[in-house]
């Protein structure tokens, strides 16, 4: 049965995150948020480890917004939660992709990717 939790987010308006679950496999998908809500990792936490986690990454490493991650933040909720992190909801104003690309995967290794367009998740 596949069952899909909302769960809040950290944001100048209100914006929802959400956890799906089917066959004892979880992911977060956490798009437009800055950290998370003791709630919502209340929530996350007694499902970790997810199979994957989609993070919000707007902006590169050390830039500072009150309500989108960064690079270094969104990478480290993820992997608080899972193994598998995928970076995305990145903005025009972080890095490069190539340069990103190269950041992370210096960074995390393989623990983390940079979302593209058409990327395909098998969980």
């Amino acid at each position: 049965t596949l069952k899909i939790t909302a769960l809040k987010l950290n944001h100048q308006v209100e914006t929802l995150g959400y956890l799906i679950e089917e066959d004892g496999k979880s992911v977060a998908i956490l798009y437009d948020t800055k950290g998370l809500p003791e709630e919502t990792w209340k929530v996350l936490e007694k499902k970790a480890p997810l199979r994957l986690a989609i993070v919000d990454a707007t902006y590169p490493p050390g830039f500072d917004d009150p309500y989108h991650n960064n690079v270094d933040e969104g990478a480290e909720i993820g992997l608080e939660l899972t193994e598998r992190t995928v970076l995305s909801h990145i903005s025009h104003k972080n890095l490069p992709f190539l340069e990103l690309t190269e950041y992370v995967r210096k960074r995390w290794g393989n623990k983390v990717l940079v979302a593209y367009d058409g990327m395909v998740f098998y969980v």
